[in-house]
């Protein structure tokens, strides 16, 4: 039992260092997910295992000993941050950033269709056909308003 425990709580304390960056992680490749990249969120996630947990841990287990082979999870959490910020880096200058500039521009129309959208038919279809400039149809415009 005390053979355990002299291994047990050292590896706990090193591998408790990742926990954050897995924090970091999980909730990037959750953004990921919800924005349609799921790929990228898979590889970083397999990339962590595969790539670099694995190999760390070998190459670990092999030079210094059965002690540093815990060090292999906050190398591969590591490794997975660095990953991770960058395609999120890369996803934010295509996708985000566009968000930003349209969504001033819909929060614009959904006023504007709020308060004269319904009251006739010609402010209705200039409003329908500003919302396919911003490829939303006049529904989706008429349930963001009003939900």
């Amino acid at each position: 039992m005390a053979t355990m425990l002299e291994l047990g709580i050292p590896a706990l304390r090193t591998i408790s260092i990742s926990f954050l960056l897995a924090g970091y992680c999980i909730v990037v490749g959750s953004v990921f997910q919800a924005l349609g990249h799921g790929l990228s969120s898979m590889s970083v996630s397999m990339a962590r295992q595969l790539l670099v947990l694995l190999p760390a841990a070998f190459i670990l287990s092999r030079t210094i000993g059965l002690a540093a082979v815990w060090w292999a999870f906050p190398i591969a959490e590591l490794a997975s941050v660095t990953v991770s910020t960058l395609l999120f880096i890369r996803i934010w200058k295509k996708e985000i950033k566009g968000m930003q500039k349209s969504a001033g521009k819909l929060a614009l129309f959904c006023c504007f269709w709020g308060r004269y959208g319904l009251r006739n038919k010609i402010n209705k279809e200039k409003i329908e056909k500003s919302a396919i400039f911003l490829q939303i149809d006049g529904a989706m415009l008429e349930r963001i308003c009003y939900n």
